[in-house]
C-alpha cells in the first residue's frame, strides 16, 4: 500500500508488467503494476490480477486466484466443427 501522504503528494508508483509468450487475457482483465503472467497462462475476463502467475495456469476472479494448472491433454485440444444436418428436399 502507498502511504496516505505519497497519495495526496501525487507520488505514483509503477511496475513494469510482463506478459509471457501463448497467455491468454480475457476482456476487461487488469494486470496490476509489477505482475508478470506465464507463459501459456490464461486469465479469465473482469479478473483482477494482483500477484504473478505461474506458467501453464488458469487464473481468475478479484483479486485472481489460481483455479487450475493446464494440463498436457488441454493442450493436446482441437477445435472439431460441429456435424451439420444433411440437406433435405426442397420446398414442394
Amino acid at each position: 500500500p502507498v502511504h496516505p501522504e505519497l497519495r495526496r503528494d501525487g507520488t505514483q508508483f509503477s511496475a513494469p508488467v510482463r506478459i509471457e509468450d501463448d497467455v491468454w487475457i480475457g476482456a476487461g482483465a487488469l494486470i496490476m503494476p509489477g505482475v508478470t503472467v506465464g507463459r501459456g497462462s490464461v486469465v479469465g475476463a473482469g479478473s483482477v490480477v494482483t500477484a504473478h502467475v505461474p506458467p501453464m495456469t488458469v487464473v481468475a476472479g478479484t483479486p485472481a486466484r489460481v483455479l487450475r494448472e493446464i494440463t498436457d491433454a488441454d493442450r493436446e485440444w482441437t477445435y472439431r466443427p460441429p456435424r451439420t444436418l444433411r440437406p433435405g428436399p426442397g420446398p414442394g
